[in-house]
């Protein structure tokens, strides 16, 4: 297929994604999603994502100014809408500018747009990369953007082994997605006021766990994780932000399985590892024992909102 023809068949190709409304895949959902476009062709699997202004609304009860991605049946959230392909598969972004500034699209390493302006598009139009995690974000205007919320995730699959983190790797029973990330209120005040930003001082005071600070997030099924004893899971840590994330279990090792996309066939056994900005690190774990325990950024000050403890990056195991 070339590109003009690929380009042409993204208007009809189907955008169904085995994802439910808190992110949170399947094995079963992307199972049956593959035999519904089996046998298909290439058919190019497309996405909108939408670039608007809105709020985010922090643990203590404030409200701060937001920058952050919508797909077509939604209204903006942090972070965005999560992406998902299968490996080698065809992908297209299709970015709409509804903001007053400059945005863009990027995978690093991958794909990225020029600024689109106000009221634009762009389309990104690429192969999925290898299977693993991948942060997508708005390279507009620096960090500013980024750090005002535009970001999210790319999960690429194996083509036919949903149970594996690639192929022929080791299988785990579900899958979890974590976006850490984190902001300073101070850019979010100025930029909402409509005046220059500072971005050579960044001192961030809120922490999050896909898009929440603790206890507000534990209402996520990606964040407050159930299961039982002898089940193994894979969680994908995705750091968007502009500062490194330090990710510790407790109740439970884990299993470095994949960095960046990149398959660390080494199996490290850790409880706790370093997430770096833009980086992604997904691991296995493996329910040994029933209990409650925290997974949190293990750099202190990341387990606080505006100062508080503990409401910054945690979340749970419960396992039965």
């Amino acid at each position: 297929m070339d590109r003009r023809s690929f380009l042409r068949t993204c208007a009809v190709g189907s955008a169904a994604a085995a994802v439910t409304a808190s992110g949170l895949l399947t094995i079963a959902s992307l199972q049956g999603e593959a035999a519904r476009r089996g046998g298909g062709g290439p058919v190019p699997r497309p996405f909108s994502l939408r670039a608007r202004e809105g709020t985010i609304r922090t643990v203590d009860g404030r409200t701060l100014y937001a920058q952050g991605f919508a797909d077509d049946a939604g209204s903006m959230r942090i972070p965005g809408p999560v992406l998902w392909a299968r490996e080698g598969e065809w992908v297209v972004i299709t970015l709409h500018n509804e903001a007053p500034q400059e945005h863009g699209i990027a995978i690093d390493g991958v794909v990225a747009t020029s600024p689109v302006p106000p009221g634009g598009e762009a389309v990104a139009a690429f192969l999925a990369p290898r299977a693993g995690t991948y942060v997508y974000h708005d390279p507009a205007r620096g960090p500013l953007n980024r750090a005002l919320g535009m970001y999210g995730a790319l999960v690429v699959m194996p083509a036919m082994e949903p149970d594996r983190p690639w192929a022929g790797g080791p299988t785990f029973d579900r899958q979890y997605l974590q976006v850490v990330s984190e902001l300073d209120e101070r850019w979010n005040i100025a930029a909402g006021s409509g005046t220059s930003v500072d971005t050579g001082s960044y001192r961030p005071n809120y922490f999050f766990l896909n898009g929440r600070g603790f206890p507000d997030c534990q209402v996520d099924p990606d964040v407050h994780i159930q299961g039982n004893v002898g089940e193994t899971i894979l969680i994908r840590w995705a750091n968007a932000g502009l500062v490194p994330h330090s990710m510790h279990t407790h109740g439970y090792h884990f299993r470095i399985v994949q960095r960046d996309g990149r398959p660390d066939v080494r199996f490290l056994e850790k409880d706790n590892v370093p997430v770096y900005p833009g980086r992604t690190m997904d691991v296995l774990v493996t329910f040994d024992q029933p209990g409650s325990y925290p997974i949190h950024d293990h750099i202190l000050m990341a387990n606080t909102g505006n100062g508080v403890y503990p409401n910054g990056i945690m979340g749970m195991f419960e396992v039965v």
